[in-house]
């Protein structure tokens, strides 16, 4: 198959061009990543796939509209509701709630 047409086949099947939907799964998961460890950003890059520090770092302030520094400290800074913040709240709701 050629690279024309599988573009064309993975955009109709999935929405959008096969390198913005890679490019998206991979920033994605960085964010993922610097909310929730203290790997450091040069770190954070390799595991998504860049090489490149610098050119992670744009891409990330151009899909977050913030740095991956910012966007972790900003994270980490954020008040999250726990389980235990909501006294008696179940997270998951039970299945007889869901049918009516």
């Amino acid at each position: 198959m050629s690279r024309t047409s599988f573009t064309a086949r993975f955009r109709a099947a999935v929405g959008e061009p096969p390198i913005s939907y890679l490019t998206r799964l991979r920033l994605t998961r960085a964010a993922g990543y610097l909310s929730t460890t203290t790997k450091n950003v040069r770190y954070v890059a390799r595991m998504v796939g860049y090489e490149n520090e610098a050119s992670f770092s744009k891409a990330f302030s151009r899909a977050f509209g913030c740095p991956p520094g910012a966007y972790r400290r900003d994270s980490f800074a954020a008040p999250t509701l726990g389980a235990e913040s909501v006294a008696g709240a179940s997270p998951i709701p039970s299945a007889s709630g869901l049918s009516r």
